[in-house]
């Protein structure tokens, strides 16, 4: 089962051992499912903890929704080894865009108008990521 080779490194003799078989490879396992253990909180409340230890101050903002929101928040604390964030600011808003659009028709010299109307959800949050030694 196993196959002994020699070599001999620095003029000095090594043995290794080393298994027929070769090993299997696993495709990668890809989940957008975020497993974490981070609790959300005021920033006021994690400052005051003795506990906790500030590690950072992130704004993360865009046209996101607020479940994008939060799961780029926990990634930020995972990435950064915190397991609380604060949130102290928290902003969203619909911006609506309306344009005009003209239109040349086929065949004749007639324009037609549209009017093109777009709705955004901008959503902005500002929030400080926490390392705590207990649970909160």
């Amino acid at each position: 089962m196993y196959k002994r080779q020699e070599s001999y490194t620095e003029n000095k003799l090594t043995s290794l051992i080393k298994p027929k078989s070769n090993p299997k490879k696993q495709p990668p396992i890809i989940t957008s499912k975020i497993e974490s253990n981070i609790n959300f909180s005021s920033t006021k409340f994690l400052k005051g903890n003795a506990d906790c230890i500030q590690i950072i101050r992130v704004k993360i903002g865009g046209s996101l929704t607020y479940d994008e929101l939060m799961n780029a928040l926990i990634k930020r604390a995972n990435t950064l080894g915190g397991n609380a964030v604060g949130i102290s600011d928290l902003n969203e808003k619909k911006e609506t865009i309306l344009t005009h659009n003209k239109i040349a028709q086929k065949n004749n010299d007639n324009v037609i108008n549209n009017l093109i109307k777009e709705t955004n959800m901008l959503s902005s949050v500002t929030a400080d990521i926490f390392k705590c030694n207990s649970q909160i």
